[in-house]
């Protein structure tokens, strides 16, 4: 019981300690590699962790400037759709409003 409880702990340890990490990565977080690095080496200290915690649950993407307007600029269709690729994968506009947009500009509204 002994030689699967210490490996047990160390792993449940390690996740949590590097949880910012983890989130981070699964958030696509644009700052993923700076949280990695400070919860590498400020990870342990309380405040450190705290920080990179915060910072990886921060709201990434839904920013009212940086929101796109409903219209997409004039230029061509590819471009259009490029831009709105871009928005997505940015988490600037959900996928709902993504599919609204590219069936809007296929069928030329």
């Amino acid at each position: 019981m002994d030689n699967f409880a210490i490996p047990l702990l160390g792993l449940i340890l390690g996740s949590l300690y590097l949880a910012p990490t983890i989130i981070a990565f699964i958030r696509k977080h644009p700052n993923k590699i700076m949280i990695l690095l400070v919860n590498l080496f400020l990870g342990w200290t309380i405040i450190g962790w705290g920080a990179v915690i915060g910072r990886a649950c921060a709201d990434i993407g839904n920013n009212k400037n940086a929101h796109p307007q409903n219209t997409v600029a004039s230029s061509s269709l590819e471009d259009r759709l490029n831009t709105l690729i871009k928005w997505r994968d940015n988490n600037l506009i959900s996928e709902a409003e993504y599919e609204i947009k590219k069936h809007e500009l296929l069928r030329g509204e």
